[in-house]
């Protein structure tokens, strides 16, 4: 792992066998548990390698690093400067609008969610309960800060959504927690 770490960081070497390296690690991190290597944090900060997750669809990746890092507080203008660059090119994403709200950008986290939910969610609103996914969703919208949440939660009623069809899919404890916001 450290060895795909060391090539991520790498500003010369070629950008495709960086951003394979990314890939790798992170779902290495995601499917064994393990820490992620501490050159990831050198790899998302390179700017190059974040422009090149950009032009070719991996920004996934990208926010997959910054989630398994975690908010290390060495890391925090990193992240901070990753995700703006990210939302300024329109990338998108659950995953984007968890490190936008993480970060303080709270208006813009919640639009990204809103965004997210329309564009996923709503139309699986419709199929049998429980549907998995919205279920997922439901659980994320509950477990943020009480400050995003409720910015999310009024992003989605000015989007049109109604809280009572995402509860159908949630648990027992997330429908009374969404009941409230």
């Amino acid at each position: 792992m450290d060895e795909l770490a060391a090539v991520a960081a790498d500003p010369d070497a070629p950008i495709a066998k960086r951003l394979a390296a990314l890939s790798a690690i992170v779902d290495q991190v995601a499917i064994r548990g393990m820490a992620p290597p501490d050159q990831l944090a050198e790899a998302v900060d390179d700017l190059a390698l974040v422009d090149a997750a950009l032009a070719t669809g991996q920004t996934h990746d990208v926010c997959a690093a910054l989630h398994q890092l975690g908010p290390r507080p060495e890391l925090a203008t990193t992240r901070k400067r990753v995700v703006r660059r990210l939302v300024a090119a329109g990338a998108d994403g659950l995953a984007l609008a968890g490190l936008a709200l993480a970060i303080g950008d709270v208006p813009v986290g919640a639009r990204l969610a809103a965004d997210d939910y329309a564009k996923h969610i709503v139309p699986r609103l419709l199929r049998l309960a429980p549907d998995p996914l919205v279920g997922a969703w439901a659980r994320w919208l509950v477990t943020r800060d009480p400050v995003a949440g409720a910015a999310v939660a009024a992003a989605l009623r000015a989007n049109g959504a109604d809280l009572t069809a995402l509860a159908v899919h949630a648990t027992a404890v997330d429908r009374a927690k969404l009941a409230v916001m």
